[in-house]
């Protein structure tokens, strides 16, 4: 995996690394991160939704979020000659990686054992590994070619990690895939053509399928990281990339649909927005209820009930537009 590797460190800039590596685990230096990234892509938004679950989602059952591990401070000689520590895939700098849980020390002692890169110690299961010197992010940026400033990449590298931990060790990806399919309430009611037909959960369940493999993972963080280039701007991304952002706002907010109170006990797992209770009651109650709403709504081509009745509760809007966020077809509540 790891070619081009240069060892710089030296005990005078260990201590520098030990403070990076604390700072990367606080929840101050989180927001900051955060904060770096397109308001579309930060938590608590459907695009964060992976991310989110990777970074605080096994919470209950760690006791701590995610660990992020901090290697690749050049020590003071180094940085004048212009080197820093280097890992790289051909001729690309990786920018970070993460260990699955069920790695074990004796297998990562035989990938990284002999690499002095890890001047901290070896790679940990479960951790977020992030490699965050100014020169060496901004070799990320250079490589991408896109005028940015380095910090940028820390935030960028860092969602990347997490969204493969979510997606590797923390979601219930066969159990969500389910849900999508055969749970998920649209908003199509026989009787009722006036409702768009919702394909969100059709859309969520394929998301839920390719995250279960590495290159289906990336399939999805491909199209994430251009749309961090582009400042978030979903227009500025090709219309192949596009369908992929909006499957993963459909998969967001299924996620979030799915982990309500009682979920979230079941799988000791936590979310990183106020957990959503069941939309309607089962049975013949929750129909007159859906029923009700179905007609409120007559006026407006809405694709999620769900999210209209939220609204409607709270008197605030409901965007009918493809997206949600354009501002077409407002519906106003009282």
């Amino acid at each position: 995996m790891a070619e081009g590797i240069e060892s710089l460190a030296n005990p005078e800039d260990l201590e520098l690394a030990r403070k990076a590596s604390e700072q990367m685990g606080d929840a101050e230096y989180m927001m900051e991160q955060q904060n770096l990234l397109p308001e579309n892509m930060r938590r608590g938004t459907p695009l964060g939704f992976v991310a989110d679950m990777g970074y605080s989602g096994d919470y209950p059952q760690t006791g701590e979020n995610a660990e992020v591990i901090s290697y690749g401070m050049p020590g003071n000689y180094d940085r004048d000659m212009g080197n820093f520590p280097a890992l790289k895939r051909g001729k690309n700098v990786i920018g970070g990686f993460y260990e699955r849980k069920s790695e074990t020390p004796q297998d990562l002692e035989e990938e990284y054992g002999e690499l002095d890169l890890f001047n901290l110690g070896l790679p940990k299961p479960g951790a977020v590994m992030m490699f965050n010197s100014p020169e060496y992010m901004q070799a990320i940026e250079d490589q991408e070619n896109t005028g940015r400033a380095g910090k940028e990449s820390v935030a960028n590298v860092l969602s990347h990690e997490l969204f493969h931990r979510g997606a590797t060790d923390v979601l219930p990806l066969s159990e969500l895939e389910k849900f999508s399919s055969n749970e998920y309430r649209n908003s199509s009611i026989p009787g009722f053509d006036y409702i768009t037909e919702d394909r969100t959960g059709e859309r969520a369940g394929i998301v839920f399928r390719k995250l279960q493999s590495v290159d289906g993972q990336h399939r999805y963080l491909d199209a994430l990281d251009k749309l961090s280039i582009a400042k978030g701007d979903i227009t500025a991304l090709t219309e192949r990339d596009q369908m992929r952002i909006e499957d993963l706002i459909a998969a967001g907010q299924v996620g979030q649909q799915f982990f309500n109170t009682q979920t979230q006990e079941d799988y000791m797992l936590r979310t990183p927005v106020p957990a959503t209770e069941p939309s309607y009651e089962s049975g013949i109650a929750g129909l007159m209820t859906r029923i009700a709403d179905a007609s409120e709504a007559r006026k407006a081509k809405v694709k999620s009930m769900d999210r209209y009745r939220k609204e409607r509760g709270r008197g605030g809007s409901y965007d009918t537009s493809r997206l949600g966020n354009r501002g077409e077809n407002q519906v106003e509540f009282d």
